[in-house]
Formats: structure tokens, C-alpha cells, sequence
């Protein structure tokens, strides 16, 4: 098997598992990059933390190893293989009334279809990692997205004065 995978740049492969049930992959780009998108955590006090990466593979499934976090993981994802994308992320996808207001103001800008049911899995994972700095639950996929999240927590705010708020 190893002499099969030394012609593949290292860079689109992926794999993962211990010994006998170590798999391997290749990686699929999201709009043209290969990239790892790191899965951040906030807990209670406002802190981040990097909870995961998420690989997208061809020809479709995601490697995303949340066996060691608080996440209950199926036993066939035990070692981070996912068909589509895992549920927690999968559960943060824009949704119901909002979710379709999003997708009605930034389809065109992210090259997305007008209604959020019609998005694939490739979909959901490009809107979450340009847009999901505020999405149900705990998680922000992908650096740019967390860093949207960070700006609005650390960005400076108008105090309100005393005098304001008696009127």
C-alpha cells in the first residue's frame, strides 16, 4: 500500500487510524484550496480553542477526528471518517427563517444557490467557514470565520454613558 502512496504529493493525502485500521485519502479541494479547516471551540468564558480539523475527501466524506472531544462519535467515525460532513458541523448550517435571509443576502457573493436547501455538503462547509462566526452551538469552522468571530468579541464598543440611561 505504501509503495502505491509515494506518488501522491503529500499534500492531498489523508489518512488516519492506528495499525490495521489506518485508511488513507485523498484530499478534495473546497473551491479550489486544499486546506484543513481547523474547528473551533468556545467554551462558557469566551475562550477558543482549536477542537478539530475537518479534510474534505474525494470523492465526498470529510475526515474531521472528534473521538477525542466531548462529541459522541458513532463507531464507524471512531477514527475521524465521516460519509458527508460530521452532525456537529452538519447541525450548524443556516436554517429555518434566518438561514434562508442569509442565504438570500450572500448567495451571490459566495456562489451559492439562493435557497439553503439546495446546498451540498461543500456548500454548507464554504458558507460556515466565510460566514459562520455566529451560528448555533459552540463550533466556528475555518480561520476566517473565527476571525470574524474574534473582531466582533475584541472590537471596541461604545460605553454607554450614565446620563443615557435615565432617558
Amino acid at each position: 500500500m505504501v509503495r502505491l502512496l509515494n506518488g501522491v504529493p503529500v499534500a492531498e493525502l489523508a489518512y488516519a487510524g492506528e495499525a490495521r485500521r489506518r485508511r488513507y485519502a485523498l484530499r478534495r479541494s473546497l473551491r479550489g484550496v486544499f486546506a484543513q479547516l481547523p474547528v473551533y471551540a468556545i467554551d462558557a468564558d469566551g475562550r477558543a480553542a482549536v477542537l478539530t480539523h475537518l479534510t474534505p475527501l474525494q470523492p465526498e466524506g470529510t475526515l474531521a477526528p472528534f473521538a477525542e472531544t466531548e462529541w459522541p462519535v458513532p463507531e464507524e467515525a471512531r477514527d475521524g471518517w465521516w460519509d458527508g460532513l460530521p452532525y456537529p458541523v452538519y447541525g450548524m448550517r443556516p436554517q429555518g427563517y434566518l438561514g434562508r435571509r442569509l442565504a438570500r443576502l450572500e448567495h451571490r457573493e459566495l456562489g451559492v444557490p439562493e435557497n439553503p436547501e439546495a446546498w451540498s455538503d461543500d456548500d454548507i462547509l464554504w458558507v460556515l467557514s466565510r460566514r459562520g462566526s455566529d451560528m448555533p452551538g459552540n463550533l466556528i469552522v475555518g480561520d476566517l470565520a473565527y476571525d470574524r468571530w474574534a473582531h466582533s468579541k475584541l472590537g471596541a464598543t461604545d460605553a454607554v454613558r450614565p446620563a443615557a440611561l435615565c432617558q
